[in-house]
């Protein structure tokens, strides 16, 4: 996620402190993955099942200083997301760059942490920084070999990790679930366009913003009919590849949706101990292809939605995929890259993290952008989207690989998606 602020925050003080807070409120995020290796077991298990908090964390083991950075948006996602960060050993699974004096990115490789975490860092970096300009009390230093964390003098400060959500909320599939699950696999595999993995490749991105006035009359639009942004998004995504003949002869289309697992939580639960951390489920449908953009179709999207999401389905996907069947019997890590190799890859992955937070004043955000790629693996497309009602509006970047797709008809698709979201359905 990219965030551009009002006011300039290439400042190592100012983000040394409010990253510092952050960490010493959130310790989830002065974390590491452990490695193990259980090579030796007769029984499988997964190599990296836990995490730990830092020995230590200095400034410089966080943040790149991004150069010579494109500004052009979908340039910029290119440039951010072939950054790969280092895999456990004592490393952060996230990091920040520096893009100019005003802008600022957060980079994960998706492990403990998800689109939901960026957002409520940047939401609770806006709050860290407003409260530090006020005070004259940072001293200029040289802060790039400052400690943020030393867990050997800090631990008595910091909160205890919570309990993984799996512990408090249930992904064990019920019985009736299976013969579903399966069904709905079986009929992607025969009737969706699949292909295979593109692992490695280069990637184009595409950008599209849609301003906040332009975006208040789509909202309207959409609350008079009574869905949501997601579907009808995502309707205007499988329309428009139909319109420009993406899709060719296949009878159906797959896409898989992010749902943020912290809607599960029980009222009983503190949330706000689960404001970091990957808590991400989905659901993966079929649909027929439709040939127009109509509000019948945005509705009846909108209506699996909200039954999937409901009858927590969206749980249980991941639950089957994680179960202790399938884990007692396989290395997950093995097992999982030997079916990427065997696999085909469906057609979207959409993931929408809803409005960032936005307050007015000296560091409130003039541009909130979110984006991904999956690495040529599970899906073709990787369809990103943010809002801030604020100043930057919705903002949409598409992500796939080069080799998948040609410019000039990535282009054409794109315009047709923004024609279709701006212009509206046709009943």
């Amino acid at each position: 996620m990219v965030v551009k602020f009002k006011s300039k925050i290439n400042n190592k003080g100012l983000l040394y402190h409010a990253v510092k807070n952050i960490i010493f409120q959130n310790p989830l995020m002065g974390c590491t993955v452990v490695n193990t290796d259980y090579s030796d077991l007769v029984t499988p298990k997964p190599q990296h099942d836990y995490i730990k908090i830092l020995d230590k964390l200095k400034f410089k083991d966080l943040f790149i200083y991004g150069g010579n950075v494109p500004k052009e948006t979908a340039k910029r996602m290119e440039y951010i997301n072939d950054i790969v960060l280092p895999y456990g050993h004592g490393n952060p699974f996230w990091k920040l760059i520096i893009l100019d004096d005003f802008t600022l990115g957060y980079i994960s490789n998706h492990i403990s942490s998800d689109g939901i975490t960026a957002k409520n860092f940047f939401q609770d970096l806006q709050h860290q920084l407003t409260k530090l300009a006020s005070t004259n009390s940072i001293p200029d230093i040289d802060y790039d070999n400052q400690l943020i964390l030393d867990y050997q003098t800090d631990q008595h400060l910091l909160p205890t990790l919570p309990p993984a959500l799996d512990s408090i909320i249930s992904h064990k599939p019920p019985l009736w679930y299976y013969p579903q699950f399966l069904y709905t696999m079986y009929k992607i595999s025969k009737t969706c366009e699949l292909i295979q993995p593109t692992i490695n490749h280069a990637h184009h991105y595409k950008s599209i913003n849609i301003p906040p006035e332009q975006l208040s009359q789509i909202q309207k639009m959409i609350k008079a009919h009574n869905v949501t942004m997601t579907p009808y998004l995502e309707t205007a995504w499988l329309v428009s590849q139909k319109q420009i003949n993406l899709l060719g002869n296949t009878p159906n289309v797959d896409i898989i949706t992010a749902v943020d697992t912290r809607h599960y939580i029980s009222s009983d639960v503190d949330r706000e101990k689960y404001r970091y951390g990957l808590h991400a489920c989905s659901t993966h449908t079929y649909w027929k292809v439709m040939n127009d953009f109509k509000w019948s179709s945005v509705r009846e999207v909108h209506k699996y939605m909200k039954w999937g999401v409901r009858t927590k389905r969206a749980l249980f996907r991941l639950g089957f995929i994680t179960s202790d069947k399938l884990a007692n019997k396989h290395n997950l890590d093995g097992f999982f890259k030997e079916k990427l190799k065997q696999g085909k890859k469906g057609n979207t992955m959409f993931s929408n993290v809803g409005v960032v937070e936005n307050s007015n004043g000296e560091f409130e955000f003039e541009d909130v952008v979110f984006a991904q790629h999956m690495n040529g693996t599970y899906f073709k497309f990787c369809f990103c989207c943010a809002t801030d009602l604020l100043n930057g509006g919705l903002n949409i970047v598409v992500s796939v690989p080069k080799c998948d797709i040609d410019e000039d008809q990535l282009d054409l698709l794109m315009n047709q998606f923004e024609k279709n979201v701006i212009q509206g359905c046709k009943e």
